[in-house]
């Protein structure tokens, strides 16, 4: 499980509130009915849990992130924490394993027989084979999509900012109203 520590200047109640405006609420089963790209999120006083709807995909190896609060005198930490279902994880692997074993046995039952009427026995797997593949390919930008939008909501930065996952030069430059000016310098 990947663990990282970002800093936020604002008060776990203003976290609150930022999140609640920005995110839409993940109330089960019925916020995957949407069909629109989304960040959900279900937010309580000691942090909060936030995953990425897809449209038309429900992709159940997708990371979510839980966030636990730590307040100090000057600011919020917050301890973010990558987690992927296990039993999804095994559902994946077994659902491959299975397209797998089928592509390989139809294939041989067509090369033996020396058909081509039954390339649908092939391609069938093949095309599932491709979905899993695809559902595992969104899932990898997940972490890097909610640590952006924990960057760019809250205003947070990274206090471990050495192992380049997390550092606010990664991925692409946030709109102008949420860069950080610089001030000119005189000299």
């Amino acid at each position: 499980m990947l663990r990282h520590i970002f800093n936020t200047q604002l008060p776990v109640g203003a976290c609150n509130g930022r999140l609640e405006a920005a995110a839409e609420r993940d109330v089960p089963i019925i916020a995957n009915m949407r069909f629109s790209y989304g960040i959900l999120a279900r937010i309580d006083d000691n942090g909060f849990r936030l995953r990425v709807r897809r449209p038309f995909i429900h992709n159940g190896i997708s990371a979510r992130l839980r966030v636990r609060y730590r307040p100090t005198a000057s600011a919020t930490l917050l301890e973010l924490r990558y987690r992927i279902n296990p039993l999804w994880t095994i559902w994946y692997v077994c659902v491959a394993a299975f397209a797998g074993w089928m592509v390989v046995v139809n294939a041989a039952e067509l090369l033996r027989r020396r058909e081509t009427g039954s390339w649908f026995l092939v391609l069938a797997p093949l095309v599932f084979l491709g979905f899993v593949i695809l559902c595992i390919f969104l899932a990898r930008r997940d972490r890097h999509t909610l640590t952006r939008f924990i960057e760019l909501t809250l205003h947070a930065t990274p206090v471990d900012a050495g192992n380049g996952l997390t550092s606010r030069s990664s991925g692409p430059a946030p709109p102008a109203a949420d860069r950080q000016r610089q001030p000119a310098r005189m000299e």
